[in-house]
């Protein structure tokens, strides 16, 4: 049913209350305690905001179904900043003050694993969106990891997949020097040229540079029609601008989380015109996504196609708090295996808590499917979601096609 919610504000203390954060020692009678440590300020802060809105409906709908094992379940928010100094002690703060047991929605790679270097430590759960290959080995190593997004390996081979539909044959890869963005370029040319295209190099590059002149002289040598940008927002800026003037026929391709709303700003239209990107994006054939969305668009306004995060972080906060329930425990070292368990097969379908919830206590193995993805774990990597293209035309993020997992 239609539900009004405040409006979204930047004050930290603010968001806490509306999420419903106490602080204080959580006991035993507490009942299920979450953090959630993601951007509200800083360069993914356009996020954060619907994140915060689809972790209150999630939390609405948890409560009024009865909790978990009948009891609330608190949210303790807390803003990483963007910064990885910032993000690590908002997890410690939320850890041993608030003493929650499990984390979600951290975001970026270089906010994550500070994170991960704590919370593994201390035995606490993360549900993530950080695409980079060592939260994977993590993951493995600990079974403390749930990614609830492709890695930015499969982000890259997305990109491929569309720049070569869409027609280009000869490109150059720049990417910045950390492990997911390696990942995601090394992941483009290989598909690139699996699709029939011509990779004419590939140049790593340190982040946050004011010039890039000599990568682009090289990346510019050969002529390449697209030249695929595996960086963050800030050095794709740098880069577009640059490329523009120097080779202004030139296209770029790269993950819409770098070249959104933000860079469209930063460069202006004809800088960005042509600009190829991927996404992912929700499940919106599915009765989950199907309940969401117009309490999204209640809460804020907004469309929640425009903000796919913030439908991942309405469905790891669903899914922990049904692992709790079907562990019947609190103890992130008893309910986290429970994790997979009540997102993959086999077990009767679920879309809401309340179904599952229902399920559970009518003692059935369940199955949860989300609004953004089918929430199937492999390991402690998505196994499968879909993926959206986009054109900037005209100084607009336009969408194209969806790619199939």
């Amino acid at each position: 049913m239609p539900r009004t919610y405040r409006k979204f504000t930047t004050s930290v203390s603010a968001l806490t209350l509306l999420l419903g954060g106490l602080a204080g020692t959580a006991r035993a009678e507490d009942g299920l305690k979450i953090g959630a440590v993601f951007p509200l300020t800083g360069t993914y802060a356009s996020y954060g905001k619907g994140m915060s809105a689809a972790l209150k409906i999630a939390l609405d709908e948890i409560n009024a179904a009865g909790g978990v094992m009948g009891k609330p379940v608190t949210l303790v928010v807390e803003d990483d900043q963007t910064d990885p100094t910032a993000g690590l002690n908002a997890a410690k703060k939320v850890i041993e003050l608030d003493h929650v047991s499990a984390i979600v929605s951290t975001f970026a790679t270089s906010v994550t694993l500070p994170i991960l270097s704590y919370t593994t430590q201390v035995g606490i759960p993360i549900a993530t969106v950080s695409g980079a290959p060592e939260v994977t080995q993590i993951g493995k190593d600990t079974g403390l990891v749930y990614r609830f997004v492709y890695t930015e390996g499969r982000f890259g081979d997305a990109m491929a997949a569309y720049a070569k539909k869409a027609g280009y044959k000869r490109a150059y890869v720049l990417k910045a020097n950390n492990a997911a963005m390696i990942d995601s370029g090394d992941s483009f040319a290989k598909r690139f040229a699996a699709e029939g295209g011509e990779v004419l190099g590939s140049t790593t590059f340190e982040p946050s540079q004011s010039s890039y002149r000599s990568e682009l002289t090289k990346a510019l040598a050969d002529e390449p029609q697209l030249i695929m940008i595996a960086g963050y927002t800030n050095d794709a800026i740098t880069l577009a601008k640059a490329i523009y003037q120097l080779s202004p026929d030139t296209k770029i391709v790269g993950p819409l989380y770098s070249l959104g709303t933000d860079f469209i700003k930063a460069v202006g239209p004809e800088v960005s015109e042509g600009a190829l990107a991927v996404d992912p994006v929700s499940a919106v054939d599915s009765p989950a996504y199907k309940s969401l969305a117009p309490l999204y668009k209640t809460a804020t306004g907004e469309d929640p196609l425009g903000n796919p995060y913030a439908v991942i972080a309405y469905d790891e906060l669903v899914t922990f708090a049904l692992a709790a329930e079907a562990a019947k425990s609190a103890d992130p070292k008893v309910y986290t295996p429970f994790v997979a368990k009540v997102a993959n097969a086999p077990g009767e379908k679920v879309y809401t808590f309340a179904e599952g919830l229902a399920a559970l206590k009518a003692g059935k193995d369940i199955d949860y499917d989300g609004a953004s993805s089918p929430v199937d774990f492999d390991g402690p990597d998505l196994a499968a979601m879909f993926m959206q293209t986009y054109l900037i035309a005209d100084g607009k993020v336009v969408a194209k096609d969806t790619l199939a997992p």
